[in-house]
């Protein structure tokens, strides 16, 4: 009988939401999978973030080896961040399915932007920054899919923040339901094609609820609460089990052995503090800074205390509006690179240091001096390190795009996440999370799911030490593809009752995103909608 594979990419999903939600009766489904497959913690990437996390997930390997860390990537050479695209990775599971003459279904997974030639269907995710093209593969998809669904969007990011959370859950949680069930009319409008080989759905929705709504389910924190804590599981929850259900029932109708999986690109945890690196690094003199006339920097400095986020959503509505936006965002401070040592990057979760001397004495002793002061750092509000442990990139990662990557990862103590940014507009280095001011009151954790059933897979069984990484070649072993040499990734052989295929091979098909330059994928104004979205879910300031 036909192989054939269904995969839920929860975003930020995590056993620590889940099993409760299961357990009060709201995620009848995901329980009976459960009950009928293997469960376990699956490891995720370092920095667990959706944007390495990800693209390790489709193309089993490290970021070492596809050079992914983040949502944009800083270049050693121009000083510039490069926000990134499917043509900084290649070699992915959808590739080599689609080479061995499987049909798939790809559906908002991130990272996917622009799409590629595949042997199948691809509707990309987060980091498109519009409709107006490449979101689709093939081309002509796009127009079928906004015949049949004409509200569709690739996420409501807008929606996110302006709903209010803490003051109106309810509302917040209806909007993250509706992004849920866009998906499901989408994924049954391409079920309706035909039935798939390979058929991934991702759902991003959890990830913003959790961000958002993290204290109120969370027994371990100062704002929790079980009445809220139900009505999240109740009014999100249970509706988001029943787009499983929904989806799952329709692509078993297609036949064969099907194999159904849920992923997720990393847990969650409490957010407590904010440690302003970048600050710090120009507090020690680790990097300077030129400050430029200060023209619109008092506004700028108003609407960032006064709800920034907010101010523009309103804004935008005229056009004096987005010109007052454009002039606001320009910047208010050049680095000066000839006398700065080091340099940060990055908004939330771990820091990432660039080391700018290329002399190697120069540099080795700008090292110690680094992880001296960095070693010594104390939450002022805990009396607690700043940062657990100081991984250098070589210990952590290998592969040809290794030094492209940071020279050193920083792993903040738990709760804490780290801005790499200089902020001029901030004046202290640590910062407790506040409900109502910071958007974040949950942050990612290395701890994702996976959770496996389908024929041959053993029921009511635990799996111990999976990584994100492991999940391509276990499914294309599975589907009796070669698993691609590039794929580190090991085969879960402990999730089946019998052994499957360890087949490896050299080759790789054609088809797969040009590993080259990302230049002309993101036009100006692409890039606006990009950082505009990705403010409103809180990823940046």
């Amino acid at each position: 009988m036909k192989r054939r594979v269904l995969l839920f990419g929860i975003d930020g999903g995590t056993w620590r939401v889940l099993q409760p939600a299961m357990d009060s009766g709201n995620m009848p489904f995901l329980s009976e999978l459960c009950r009928q497959g293997c469960r376990g913690v699956l490891e995720s990437t370092i920095p667990p973030k959706t944007p390495s996390a990800w693209t390790s997930f489709q193309t089993g390997s490290n970021p070492g080896n596809h050079g992914v860390y983040d949502f944009a990537l800083w270049d050693h050479t121009t000083h510039k961040v490069n926000y990134v695209n499917s043509r900084h990775y290649s070699d992915t599971l959808w590739d080599q399915a689609g080479s061995a003459g499987l049909r798939v279904g790809v559906i908002n997974v991130p990272m996917t932007y622009p799409a590629w030639k595949i042997n199948g269907y691809m509707i990309t995710g987060l980091m498109t920054p519009s409709l107006e093209r490449d979101w689709t593969w093939p081309p002509e998809l796009a127009s079928d899919i906004l015949s049949a669904e004409p509200d569709y969007h690739v996420f409501s990011f807008e929606s996110a923040r302006r709903g209010k959370p803490h003051r109106n859950p309810k509302d917040f949680l209806d909007r993250m339901t509706e992004v849920s069930r866009n998906r499901t009319r989408i994924a049954l409008h391409i079920l309706q094609k035909e039935p798939l080989d390979l058929f991934m759905v991702h759902f991003q929705s959890p990830d913003v609820v959790q961000h958002a709504l993290w204290g109120y389910m969370d027994p371990g924190h100062r704002h929790y609460s079980p009445r809220i804590r139900d009505m999240i599981f109740g009014g999100f929850y249970r509706y988001l089990d029943e787009q499983f259900r929904i989806i799952h029932d329709a692509f078993q109708a297609g036949g064969g052995d099907c194999l159904t999986l849920a992923v997720s690109d990393h847990g969650f945890q409490t957010h407590t503090h904010q440690f302003q690196f970048g600050n710090w690094l120009v507090q020690e003199g680790f990097l300077r800074i030129q400050k430029l006339p200060r023209r619109f920097a008092v506004l700028k400095d108003f609407l960032y205390r006064t709800n920034w986020l907010g101010s523009i959503s309103i804004l935008k509505q005229s056009r004096f509006g987005r010109k007052l936006i454009a002039a606001v965002s320009q910047p208010v401070f050049t680095v000066d690179w000839e006398h700065s040592r080091v340099f940060s990057v990055g908004q939330g979760g771990d820091g990432f240091v660039f080391f700018l001397d290329s002399d190697p004495d120069r540099r080795k002793q700008m090292e110690s001096q680094l992880a001296e002061k960095v070693r010594r750092l104390v939450n002022p509000f805990t009396g607690h390190p700043v940062i657990e442990k100081i991984l250098p990139r070589d210990r952590i990662y290998h592969g040809r795009k290794l030094d492209t990557l940071p020279d050193w990862i920083l792993k903040p103590a738990p709760g804490i996440t780290v801005n790499g940014d200089f902020n001029p507009f901030r004046s202290g280095i640590v910062f407790p999370i506040r409900k109502g001011r910071d958007f974040h009151m949950g942050t990612h954790h290395p701890d994702g799911i996976l959770l496996v059933a389908g024929p041959r897979v053993r029921s009511s069984s635990r799996i111990a030490g999976a990584n994100l990484i492991d999940i391509a070649p276990t499914i294309l072993a599975w589907l009796g593809v070669a698993v691609p040499k590039s794929m580190e990734g090991r085969i879960l052989q402990d999730l089946f009752t019998h052994r499957i295929s360890r087949a490896k091979t050299e080759k790789f098909p054609v088809a797969s995103p040009p590993a080259v330059s990302d230049s002309g994928v993101y036009s100006n104004e692409d890039i606006r909608n990009i950082e505009d979205r990705l403010r409103d879910l809180g990823y940046i300031e």
